[in-house]
């Protein structure tokens, strides 16, 4: 399938892609068929400025009121949970730019909240707010899935100045393609500051919070489809593991007990 999708030079022609998750999620399932558990998926809506994180949902937000919310805002409404299509929402999420194209206004979610940790506790903790009572729920753990933390690499040149040479003018598109790269790398960030800020938000709510991401030898690419490269990343991830069998085994006790 990976070299099916991600086929020919960037951005990668979308249908590939698309037929694949029309046959995973069927054409016409919406997000609400879904009945358990309940889903937040990330999406940007990018035609606006500035952009808006939105989730896809699977369940209906007791204040939300579409008609209102379409009748007050320039901008069009994003479908309801019962008529968003399940493919739609995953191709919309997995708008990465300049690897596919958006997928109407949505962009991928990473480019706000690619950690969301935080902004699904958010959700609901507005979710408790707004309905209380019975229908209310209460954290029992938080568990953080990471896709990998590629090794740390140095930069030589990350200032930009006025060039008063040739030799300056090099060191300057170095520094510009340098300060592009950090804030894309900061945008899209799912480690350091990010994890710390998720773990002692649970940690003020006395509830256990788990992050795992397996530490990688080489920053692999999201469109990576060499099966050498993607192995050695299964083998770290499972070297990973069992480094962490005691943190894996208490999460295990917990959620079983």
């Amino acid at each position: 399938m990976k070299d099916l999708v991600f086929n020919g030079p960037r951005p990668y022609d979308s249908e590939p892609l698309e037929k694949f998750l029309k046959q995973e999620f069927g054409e016409s399932a919406k997000m609400t068929s879904v009945l358990h558990p309940r889903v937040l998926v990330t999406g940007v809506l990018a035609d606006r400025r500035p952009a808006s994180l939105h989730f896809f949902r699977n369940f209906d937000v007791p204040d939300e009121d579409w008609d209102a919310a379409q009748s007050m805002s320039p901008f069009s409404s994003p479908p309801k949970p019962s008529d968003q299509l399940v493919w739609r929402a995953a191709r919309g999420t997995g708008a990465a730019p300049s690897f596919f194209r958006a997928m109407g206004p949505f962009l991928d979610g990473g480019m706000i909240a690619n950690n969301p940790t935080l902004d699904a506790l958010t959700e609901v903790h507005k979710h408790n707010r707004l309905v209380r009572g019975d229908s209310s729920c209460s954290f029992g753990l938080v568990v953080s899935l990471g896709t990998g933390v590629p090794p740390p690499m140095h930069v030589q040149s990350f200032d930009v100045f006025k060039p008063e040479s040739i030799w300056d003018a090099t060191n300057v598109l170095m520094g510009a393609r340098a300060l592009g790269e950090l804030l894309v790398d900061q945008a899209t960030a799912t480690h350091g500051p990010v994890v710390e800020r998720a773990r002692a938000w649970c940690q003020m709510l006395g509830v256990p919070y788990f992050r795992f991401s397996s530490p990688m030898s080489s920053d692999v690419g999201l469109d990576e489809t060499d099966d050498r490269i993607l192995v050695k990343m299964l083998w770290e991830t499972r070297v990973y593991v069992i480094q962490n069998y005691k943190e894996f085994a208490e999460l295990g006790r917990l959620l079983t007990s």
